[in-house]
């Protein structure tokens, strides 16, 4: 039930135990270059399989907008701007860090695009994008019925730094620190044009 008006948010509890490999396969099954983009991704940062595991977790797929899980175009969109990255129109190469960077920047921004709610349950007890319990763990503890509301986001960079610090291992974190591009991806600023 949603009490937003625009679209219709609804929580779906989890029915399968392996929520991360129903999420990928999904996401697979959905777009044919998909496959290949993980692939490529997960070989050039392996750190970044876990940054999605991560957040299919803190999200899930159980958050649902007009029928649909809001995880899968999140995560359509951090590999478009991979993509984007990888095979660019230069004949430059972007550094490894740089391509990593645009995904996360990426999953970030659309994660806090899609997700301006509170999810209340029963006992008034709400999670947001910005709580710390993964929804996934948040939802095994909660039951009954699920109020979805609009939630406005005061701080936009302390949330897009609890998703960073959340989603992305001390590797990743370093490599884009050595770069200095940490403040750029955390704050929302990426541009591969220049």
């Amino acid at each position: 039930m949603s009490d937003c008006n625009g679209p219709h948010f609804e929580i779906k509890t989890p029915t399968e135990a392996s929520l991360v490999n129903r999420v990928l396969l999904e996401l697979k099954h959905r777009r044919r270059h998909t496959n290949q983009l993980l692939d490529l991704l997960i070989l050039d940062w392996r750190s970044a399989e876990n940054t999605l595991e991560t957040l299919i977790c803190h999200i899930t797929d159980s958050i649902q907008v007009n029928g649909s899980p809001v995880i899968y175009p999140i995560i359509e969109a951090g590999l478009r701007a991979y993509k984007n990255s990888v095979f660019n129109h230069t004949d430059a190469k972007y550094r490894d860090a740089v391509r990593v960077g645009s995904f996360i920047e990426a999953l970030i921004t659309h994660s806090c695009r899609a997700l301006p709610i509170r999810v209340t349950d029963d006992q008034g007890d709400q999670w947001t994008l910005a709580s710390h319990d993964a929804f996934l763990d948040w939802l095994a503890t909660h039951s009954g019925h699920f109020i979805v509301q609009p939630h406005t986001i005061t701080d936009h960079v302390r949330l897009r730094k609890h998703l960073y610090e959340r989603i992305t291992s001390e590797n990743i974190r370093a490599a884009l620190r050595r770069i200095d591009y940490e403040q750029t991806v955390v704050m929302g600023s990426f541009d591969l044009s220049n």
